[in-house]
């Protein structure tokens, strides 16, 4: 059986700047994997090449075994794969309800579907009572649950996490891993980028290290975060057995 992602060389130039650089990996069905890495080494764009932001100038993604190479976000989030982006983009004339349901109206047939499945998304990640707030004054930790519940309604069964705890106090890193946690056992794959190391380490079975551009290591979590090149590229001083 095929994975359900596959990246296959995958590169992104920029001038002379090579952003990503002949990344490779594959992503099984239930799969949790984090994607760490110091700021710069090409996280981000690797998401956004992925899923449609941005076309590769070389390599191949498959999802559900079909080529998707160049397609545009909005045809590859129907097929079931979305994400959520590190500086939050709510609709901001809208109040957090509304915002939900634009979200699920990409995959549902009638307005009334996409307001019923709103009301359940805002339940499941623990936003019901603020469903009639204006986002104008919405926290921070709130507006990152509103960015998951948005990319939540689109029902994906592959779904990508840009920086969802940055920013966040330490009680709110915890209920947003609890929200994860949930979302995973709903059968959703998830992969996510994150510098809180201690939330991805917990999380994550699997871990991808980039470095200016290109993978450095990829394996277990608790192989990865041990390996001597990540320690000096990215951990540095930090204790591998104090982030597991």
């Amino acid at each position: 059986m095929a994975p359900l992602l596959t990246v296959e060389h995958l590169t992104k130039r920029f001038g002379g700047l090579t952003a990503v650089n002949d990344v490779s990996f594959t992503v099984e069905e239930g799969d949790f994997l984090g994607i760490i890495g110091p700021n710069g080494a090409g996280k981000t764009t690797l998401f956004n090449l992925i899923t449609g932001f941005l076309p590769p100038d070389a390599g191949e993604v498959r999802f559900k075994d079909q080529p998707i190479t160049g397609w545009k976000a909005y045809k590859i989030s129907r097929l079931g794969m979305t994400r959520t982006f590190q500086i939050t983009k709510p609709f901001g004339h809208l109040d957090v309800k509304e915002n939900v349901v634009v979200a699920a109206l990409q995959t549902s047939s009638t307005l009334r579907e996409a307001r019923e499945r709103a009301e359940g998304v805002l339940r499941f990640v623990g936003l019901e009572s603020y469903r009639d707030r204006s986002i104008t004054h919405l926290p921070m930790g709130l507006k990152k649950k509103l960015e998951l519940a948005k990319a939540l309604a689109t029902r994906p069964s592959l779904l990508f996490l840009d920086e969802v705890m940055g920013g966040l106090a330490s009680d709110e890193v915890q209920d947003m891993m609890e929200v994860l946690r949930k979302v995973r056992e709903s059968g959703v794959t998830l992969i996510m980028i994150e510098h809180v190391l201690q939330a991805i380490t917990q999380l994550s079975e699997r871990l991808l290290v980039l470095h200016h551009g290109a993978k450095l290591a990829h394996g277990s979590t608790r192989e990865v975060i041990r390996d001597p090149e990540v320690v000096e590229a990215y951990l540095g001083e930090v204790d591998p057995d104090a982030v597991h």
